[in-house]
């Protein structure tokens, strides 16, 4: 989740000034930084996973990043696709290689219909319509290091009495057609796929053994210092048909977490006038209350 503090700029949180002073609550002297403080509004910061940039709301709507070193900034969203009616209604995701953004936006013609988006944080300005359901898409998350994203939609919900407040569902899009036909095995087949891939990390990892007792100390020590996140690999063909519903039964969904395996959907949901927190086993798709 984004944070939801309405602040007057970006500020680098508060850090100690003296080594000989370990702890925060005992410290005599601290700093803070101010990163950006302008007379419009930035609002919502978040660090890039790399920790070289954070991004940002410009008076609520226009998404923006500055870097840390240069203080440069740069759009990555313009205003003309959010519309705020309160603190912390804006939503947008880093992906884990800081290269991508995962957003909710709204076509200038029809700001307040969301769709989920996906943004390359260079700044080229181009948003990619990832889900165009014409239905209520948002809060986008990544998911599998990055392999995969989830998302909340009304495209299969329900609405209340009301007719207004429309209940959901938690989808997932893969961005591989390896990642989604691994997620479609049976659990048998799963299993025998486990199998085969822990006996190649085994054995790569007894390559890399015999390798690395070849170099030395600095050699190991250089190649470790280089050693950088890996690239999102997006397959961009048929990206839009490698989606599938998550949940078993359309809700008032409140948050949603995937695990890092991908294997059980966590969620907060009201069945029975309170919100409880869930758990599906994608596999099984057995459904069960957790607390």
């Amino acid at each position: 989740m984004q944070p939801r503090l309405k602040i007057a700029g970006i500020f680098i949180p508060l850090s100690i000034v003296r080594d000989e002073e370990p702890y925060f609550y005992m410290s005599t002297l601290l700093k803070q930084e101010t990163i950006i403080a302008s007379p419009k509004e930035e609002f919502q910061p978040a660090y890039s996973p790399d920790g070289k940039e954070i991004a940002y709301l410009e008076d609520r709507t226009t998404l923006k990043v500055i870097n840390l070193s240069s203080k440069k900034t740069r759009t990555i969203m313009g205003a003309e696709h959010n519309y705020s009616y309160a603190d912390g209604d804006q939503w947008y995701q880093w992906s884990p290689d800081s290269k991508w953004f995962l957003v909710e936006f709204g076509q200038p013609e029809a700001v307040m219909s969301g769709e989920v988006g996906l943004v390359d944080a260079a700044g080229s300005g181009k948003i990619i319509n990832l889900t165009q359901s014409g239905y209520s898409d948002g809060a986008p998350k990544w998911a599998m290091d990055g392999k995969m994203m989830i998302w909340e939609s009304t495209r299969e919900g329900t609405k209340s009495e009301n007719d207004r407040i429309a209940f959901g569902d938690v989808y997932g899009m893969f961005f591989t057609q390896e990642g989604f036909d691994r997620f479609n095995l049976s659990k048998e087949e799963l299993a025998l796929v486990d199998e085969i891939e822990k006996k190649d990390k085994e054995d790569k990892k007894d390559d890399e053994k015999a390798e690395a007792d070849k170099k030395d100390k600095k050699s190991k020590t250089a190649e470790k210092d280089e050693k950088k996140t890996e690239d999102l690999k997006i397959d961009w063909e048929n990206l839009r048909d490698r989606k599938q519903k998550l949940t078993v039964n359309t809700s008032s969904i409140g948050d949603y977490v995937l695990s890092k395996d991908g294997d059980k959907l966590f969620y907060f949901t009201r069945f029975e006038g309170r919100n409880d927190l869930w758990v599906t086993d994608l596999q099984s798709k057995r459904n069960q209350i957790v607390y």
